[in-house]
């Protein structure tokens, strides 16, 4: 049953309960089926559709009211985050977790998955959220990270678009935003709410998505906002995305334009640290400075040059250069040197040494030993007593069996 059939605004009432924030559609369809919702003082049933603001629908005996205060706010989503204002039956992260500075109560405009990221909608006007569900013109931007580096063919199949469950993925425009070293980040925007699978439309593709994020709804962006933040958006700003959808559409051609322009740029940096590193024109080669026995390095110091007008590598020939042997020596206390023009490692034999030489000492075989008695005097092994005690030698002790033990 429809309430105010004329109204070409209505939507159903579980819709209605859930963008007011008082349940989750889900929730919202029990409490109908419950006959806890009432609209114009009569009980309504799954099914039945009504407006927000002519009807008088209510929860639980509560009035839903249309907002006076009208709010909208862009929200970074973080991965695994479900993307509903209300507490989760199963304990998992929402939205809900992020908006407690804003004091109003808001809703969702549109949907995202449970592992999607990116800008989503905040506010509690029910019209405006309408328009935007409903809207086929609005443009939604995606930068999606890809397993490997795009050729230009495979940028012309993305953008030749595609149908996924029934809807047709048309991109509106497809541009690499950065290469890293084995993969690639490519920009793609799409009209319509419904196109909204685009990991599946990259996976048809013949690429392998490693992260999907929405970085802009028409011409507000959300590139530079972080997971979890929430910025405010005025009025006029809302509904210019629908007034003058042509902001979005140059908000894209500029993205282009600064990214051919920075390209050209680095090109050009490029192009001018090479030339920094090419000799002059009029400057030898390596090989004829080598053939001519100059040098690279120049000086402004007064130093005689040659013809070419390098500065000699040393300032005196090799010819003028004293010999090694001639040269004192830059070590020691300056002792002379022999005919081959070496110290010598050791001093002379001048015939006469302070201690013995090795002519006058002894034999190994007639010095004394270092230790004890003289060895023609020492007893053997077997003489000797034992070292330990007075007890008898071992064929005198008697075996382990005939001894009483120590114990």
């Amino acid at each position: 049953m429809s309430f105010e059939s004329n109204n070409n605004n209505q939507e159903r009432l579980q819709k209605i309960i859930a963008q007011a924030g008082l349940a989750s559609r889900r929730e919202a369809e029990d409490l109908i089926s419950e006959g806890q919702v009432t609209v114009n003082g009569k009980t309504a049933k799954l099914g039945d559709k009504a407006t927000l603001g002519v009807d008088a629908i209510k929860v639980k005996g509560k009035l839903i009211q249309t907002a006076q205060n009208k709010v909208y706010y862009l929200f970074y989503k973080p991965k695994n985050v479900i993307a509903m204002i209300n507490e989760d039956e199963e304990g998992r992260p929402t939205i809900k977790d992020f908006t407690g500075s804003i004091k109003e109560r808001v809703f969702t405009v549109g949907r995202m998955d449970f592992t999607g990221e990116g800008a989503i909608l905040l506010t509690n006007d029910g019209e405006m959220a309408q328009k935007i569900t409903k809207s086929n013109d609005l443009l939604r931007r995606y930068h999606v990270k890809v397993d490997r580096h795009p050729t230009q063919d495979d940028l012309a199949r993305i953008a030749r678009g595609g149908r996924i469950e029934k809807v047709s993925m048309n991109p509106h425009h497809v541009r690499v935003v950065q290469e890293y070293a084995k993969n690639a980040l490519i920009e793609v925007s799409f009209q319509g709410s419904g196109a909204t699978e685009v990991r599946k439309f990259f996976e048809n593709k013949g690429f392998m998505p490693e992260k999907v994020v929405r970085v802009g709804i028409g011409h507000l962006k959300a590139e530079k906002m972080k997971p979890g933040e929430i910025r405010k958006v005025d009025a006029t700003s809302m509904e210019a995305m629908f007034t003058q959808p042509e902001l979005a559409e140059k908000l894209i051609s500029n993205l282009v334009k600064d990214k051919a322009k920075r390209a050209e740029e680095v090109a050009g940096e490029d192009k001018e640290k090479r030339a920094s590193r090419r000799p002059p024109r009029n400057r030898p080669k390596p090989a004829e400075r080598a053939a001519r026995g100059t040098s690279r390095a120049r000086s402004d110091d007064g130093d005689v040059r040659n013809e070419e007008g390098f500065k000699p590598r040393f300032k005196k020939s090799f010819g003028e250069r004293k010999s090694f042997g001639d040269r004192k020596p830059s070590f020691g206390r300056g002792a002379p040197r022999g005919e081959d023009g070496f110290k010598p490692r050791f001093k002379k034999f001048d015939g006469e040494r302070s201690e013995r030489s090795f002519g006058e000492r002894k034999s190994f075989g007639d010095r004394k030993p270092a230790f004890g008695a003289e060895r023609g005097e020492r007893k053997s092994f077997g003489d000797r007593k034992p070292s330990f005690g007075d007890r008898k030698p071992f064929g005198e002790r008697k075996s382990f069996g005939d001894r009483k033990p120590s114990f």
